[in-house]
Parts: structure tokens; sequence; C-alpha cells
């Protein structure tokens, strides 16, 4: 059962200013500073959308727009991340992907029949006779695809910025604002970019650091791509910005990854990273009975802020020799082995992982806490080397390229004292590369150096698969199966590459950010290789979605004239474009000066030619 909290210093909404929109036929309220997601959480609205295979309900899961179950049609324009949109007064809010509703969708009958469609199967059954691919094409074609395409023209074109400086950083978190700080601090022009629609505050005083050594910090315009040059492109609501730096920091920090179980994708199954925006930010409290898997300090963060917000708290915690803590119920040496539940979790079965049955816990809401993927694919992008990190239990880079620095959880710090070390090294050694450290640089980059080497204990992650009975999803986007993948590989799709263009796992909506940490160790198990032999797909632009419209926006192209253009321009003449240049491609007719050079004389201007 979902409520609004009691107001406390610090929240992100505006009580004195509420708002309300249209939600499927009713009205919703809200305060300023709300997201739609958060809006419909107060409100009890537990199915935000329908999946895209089969139809199954699906709920708010991460709340940071990495997933694909908040895609909604807002105010006409389709797959809008309703978790991270904010609630405006009048918008029009519609889920997608159901008819005739999300809440009773007709469409849901392809999960029961869901074993009529392996993998691949379109290109299986249709074959012969030779009618039948025209015959249920239209239908295939139909179903694919989610929301509806605006009919009307939905943005003015976007504006094109270049941006040069001496240092980019991406990514404004901890790593992000110290390593922004330092190098503005040296001197270097400094710009961050931050994908969230404003830089939180924090403890250290990192952004008011980094804005007060003269950082400009431009948020809500995540990169989504890094390009020859380098150059870094990144959009907004408003802009394209293509920017070009001497040296680039990459602060993109880590996804929290989902653990794979029987009904891993049920409404009310979410991320930390969602509860704790919802609980801190929102002030909204999503379940009263709740069950929190972790193997960090994570999770019990997250279920000291739950439990004091008044619900019930179960931390399953898989380390067998977890720390009792005062006022929690904790279960060690444990993992949830199947999730139940129809139109929402209601309960799970909690047992030692690999063996089936066990503890039987209601509930209303399931936190899988602390399972992070290091978000290495811009950095990827510049050609860094990526490998398998043993403790980390993921995939860091190890070599970069020159001018590429790395820093934050994506270089895989595991605690604020570290990314805040990496982050103002790479800043510093940045400032040092352009020419602009302070005297005690290299005193204070070898003691930064140590600091950011400091590591916590070893990472322990979930088991790869569940033991209960029930769909278990690899990838949450494209209703990819364990099941699925595990047919896919004894087809001879045996590598990541190959497995996601034959089952689309990690093609969709979130390219892989919530789901690839699962889709690569469930891939290690089929074919009986190691998470470390198992490397993760190709990186490739666009990292986030970006609108046709902003890439196919405003092109202010250079116009070059001449010297003799205005002769040209006196004489009467037609211009046409030769490359960048106005060149004159004719005066009067064709004929005319056929007959001028042949009788008289002619004249051309070629120095559009260099």
């Amino acid at each position: 059962m979902t409520e609004r909290l009691p107001p406390r210093r610090g929240e992100a909404i505006r009580r004195d200013r509420p708002v309300s929109f249209a939600f499927d036929g009713r009205t919703i309220g809200a305060f300023e500073g709300d997201t739609i997601g958060s809006a419909l959480a107060a409100a009890g609205v537990a199915i935000t959308g329908r999946s895209f295979k089969y139809h199954r309900a699906r709920g708010l899961f991460c709340m940071t727009g990495a997933c694909p179950n908040c895609l909604m049609q807002i105010d006409g324009i389709p797959n809008v991340r309703s978790c991270t949109e904010p609630a405006r007064d009048g918008m029009r809010v519609e889920r997608q992907n159901a008819w005739p509703s999300a809440n009773h969708d007709i469409h849901g009958w392809l999960n029961t029949f869901s074993f009529m469609m392996p993998p691949g199967f379109y290109y299986k059954i249709f074959h012969r006779p030779r009618w039948a691919w025209k015959t249920v094409e239209p239908f295939i074609r139909s179903k694919a695809g989610l929301g509806k395409a605006p009919k009307d023209p939905d943005h003015e074109p976007r504006e094109v910025h270049n941006l040069h400086a001496d240092v980019l950083v991406i990514g404004a978190g901890p790593a992000g604002l110290a390593a922004a700080a330092e190098a503005a601090g040296a001197g270097a022009s400094t710009v961050v970019l931050e994908e969230r629609a404003e830089v939180e505050a924090d403890g250290a005083g990192l952004a008011g650091e980094a804005e007060a050594a003269g950082a400009r910090v431009i948020a809500g315009t995540p990169a989504f791509g890094v390009f020859g040059g380098p150059l870094i492109a990144a959009a907004n609501g408003d802009r394209l910005y293509r920017i070009r730096a001497r040296h680039l920091v990459f602060a993109t920090g880590a996804v929290e990854q989902a653990a794979v179980f029987p009904n891993n994708d049920l409404p009310g199954v979410m991320l930390s990273s969602a509860v704790d925006l919802l609980v801190d930010r929102y002030r909204v409290l999503p379940g009263r009975r709740v069950v929190v898997l972790t193997s960090s300090e994570k999770g019990y963060e997250t279920a000291r802020a739950l439990r004091g917000a008044g619900a019930d708290v179960t931390v399953v915690d898989l380390r067998p020799d977890a720390p009792p803590v005062d006022g929690l119920a904790v279960i060690a040496g444990s993992t949830i082995v199947a999730a139940e539940g129809r139109r929402r979790v209601r309960e799970v079965v909690v047992g030692a992982p690999g063996e089936e049955g066990g503890r039987t816990i209601l509930c209303d809401l399931v936190v899988l806490a602390g399972f992070q993927a290091p978000s290495t694919n811009l950095l990827a992008m510049t050609g860094a080397e990526i490998a398998f990190d043993e403790a980390a239990q993921a995939f860091l880079p190890v070599e970069l390229p020159p001018n590429v620095h790395a820093a934050g959880a994506v270089a895989g710090a595991r605690s604020l004292e570290g990314a805040i070390a990496q982050g103002r090294l790479a800043g510093l050694e940045a400032g040092r590369a352009i020419g602009l450290a302070p005297p005690d640089a290299d005193e204070r980059i070898e003691r930064l150096r140590a600091e950011a080497a400091a590591e916590r204990d070893p990472v322990v992650l979930p088991p790869e698969v569940g033991a209960g009975h029930g769909k278990q999803f690899a990838c949450l986007c494209m209703d990819v199966t364990t099941k699925e993948l595990k047919t896919a590989v004894t087809e001879g799709f045996d590598s990541m590459e190959l497995l996601k263009r034959y089952t689309t796992i990690t093609m969709g909506p979130c390219q892989g950010k919530a789901c690839m940490m699962a889709s690569q160790r469930l891939c290690s198990r089929a074919t009986g290789s190691s998470f470390s032999q198992t490397r993760p797909t190709t990186a490739r632009p666009p990292w986030v979605p970006v609108e046709l419209g902003t890439l196919a926006g405003w092109r202010r192209n250079p116009r070059k004239e001449t010297a003799m253009h205005d002769r040209h321009v006196d004489a009467g003449a037609t211009f046409m474009w030769a490359g960048d240049w106005r060149r004159p491609y004719r005066y009067a007719t064709p004929e005319g000066e056929v007959e001028a050079v042949r009788t008289r004389v002619g004249v051309i201007d070629v120095s559009t030619l260099g």
C-alpha cells in the first residue's frame, strides 16, 4: 500500500504548489517537484504499463530512466520516461502497449501462449506456405514497437551549440564534481554534463566548490555518444551540444542491476535506487511489508529508511556471516527463490541459494539493493580497454586513451571517499597535463592515488537464476527469459554478440543498462564459461534515447564568399552551393553565356577551388 509521507527537510516537492494531470481518464494530484512516476506511486498506481512481447503487468522499477517499465505517452509524445519526467499542470498521460487499458489488457493471452514464441520464431514457422508470412506480418508488426508516433510536430527545431573546453566532465556525482572542482580550480575551462534535471546537494559541498571554482554545470543534458575527434554529443529538450575538449573525465557511475528469480518482473519489485528516491526526495512510501535482498551495506541503508518511514522490513542477506542489526529481521545466507503475485507482488519464497522451496514471507514490496554494473559504455566508445575485475565482479577500465580519465563507480570505486579521491585525482592530472597544476600537484597526486586505490570487501552477487517455477527475466525491455537464452545457446548462438541479435537481449529501450550483468552471467552459465570470459556487447551510441528531431534539427552551415562576390551580385548572378561556397551558376541564360564566350570574352571565378 503506497502513501504520501509527512513533510521533511530536503524533500524535492513543494506542497504549497499543487498540480494535477489527466491519467487514463482520471485526474491525478501531485506537487511541483514530483515526477509523473512519483505522483502515480503516491496515488497507488501499481501498473505503469505492459511488457513488450508478453504484455505482462509492469511497475516502477528504477526511477532513474534506466529501465523500460515507466515508458508512457505524454501530451502525444510516445516513450517518455515518466519516472524522471516532471509533473506539470494539465498534461495528458497515457500508459502504453495495452488495450483497452493497462489494468485489463486483452493481449495478456500472449503470456499464456509464450511457448509458441521461442527465440527467432518469426524466422522459423512462417516460411511455408509462401503466403503465410504475408498473412501474419501485418499482425506481428502491429504488436511490435512501443507507443504511437505523433501525427503533429511535437517541438521546434533544436538549437545546435558547439562548445570547446579544456576539461569536460561527464557526470555530476561526487567523483565528477570533485574532478571539476580540481580542474577549474587549477584554471582550466571546465564543463560538466549531468543527466539529472538538477545537481543534488552533497554533504561534502562538492557542488558549491565546483561552481565557485568556475566550472560550468549543464544539468538535464545527458551525453549520448562519443565520436571521432573525440566529439562528445549531448542533448536536452532545447539544444544539441557538440563538445570538443582537451581532456575528458568520465564519472558516469554505475547502474543498479536486477536479480533473476521467477516472476522478478512483478509490480512491486524495485531497485533500491527507486525506493530511496521515493522515500527521501518525493516522500512516498512504496510498500508497507518489505523484503530487501542485498549483500552489502547499501541494502541496510534502504531498510533503515523504510523502517523509519513506518514499513515492516525483512532483510535477506546473501552472505552467510551477515551481522545482526538492531531493529531489523535478517535472514543470512539466503536469497529470494521466487516471487508470487498477479497484479502486484504479494509474497516471496526465501531459501538457500540453488535450493528450491523455503520460507514464505508475505510482502507488497521487494527491494533489490547493491548489485551494480559500472556504466562503462560511453567510456568504451573512446577505445578504452575493459577487463574483468574479480573483487568488484564487474568489467572495469584497465587502459585509457590519451587525455581520457575515469573516476568513481565507473572506475571501480565502491565508497564515497574512494570516488571523491578518484575524482580529485582525475581533475588534478588533467590540469597538470594542460600546464595548470598547482605547486603541490605531485605530492597531492601521490596521496590521492593511495586513497583512490583503497577497496572495500569483495562484491557478492545473487545466483544467476532462481530455483522456483515461473518466468525468470534477464531482459525486462524485450521480455527475454533465462529459458530463451538457454534455447538460443543450444542453437549455436553462444556469445553475447550473437545472443543480442538472435534474442534481442539488451537491444531495447534501456540498451543493456538494467540487464547487462544478468545477461552476461546467464550467457556464461549457458555456455559453460566464466563470467570473466563473457565480455559485454560492443558499446555504440546513442547511450540514452535521442529524438530524431534533435539529430535532424538545425544545421548551421558555414557560408563562404569569394573576394569577387559583390561583383557577381551586381552582375545579376544566380548562385549555387559548392561545398560551403556560394558560387555563380549563371548570369542570364546558358545560351547567352555560350555566345559571349565564343564571340567576345568570358571570366570564371574559380577561387572556390582554393
